[in-house]
């Protein structure tokens, strides 16, 4: 079976087991784990807290925080809302490189720009 047809999703039956894109077992009940600090290519701290499959963060930039935000990784993807000064919007990330980078996209609420990004361990 294809890894694009196997659900992963919390309501699977138990037993069956969750699989990361390469086909190797993770914890269904938390999923990878990407709590801890990460870094892009400006120069911004994102400060991540994860519970299970729920996390928060925080930007820094020095000793300011610039932004939060909230969501939910879901198989290798992070879905999330953030807020800070430059707006507010969601993203959706993609765990890569054995969990040491997430790249995705960004959309702006307010004035419908999107932008790519990438932060790394």
């Amino acid at each position: 079976m294809p890894l694009d047809d196997i659900a992963i999703d919390d309501a699977r039956p138990r037993g069956i087991p969750v699989l990361d894109e390469v086909g190797r077992k993770i914890d269904a009940a938390s999923g990878p784990n990407v709590a801890g600090a990460w870094h892009d290519s400006d120069g911004y701290r994102y400060l991540f807290d994860q519970h299970g499959r729920q996390f928060q963060y925080r930007v820094m930039q020095g000793a300011n925080q610039l932004s939060t935000g909230r969501g939910r990784i879901e198989g290798r993807t992070l879905r999330y809302a953030y807020s800070g000064d430059g707006g507010n919007g969601s993203c959706e990330g993609d765990l890569a490189a054995g969990d040491a980078m997430i790249s995705g996209r960004c959309n702006d609420a307010e004035t419908g720009k999107s932008w790519p990004f990438q932060i790394d361990r």
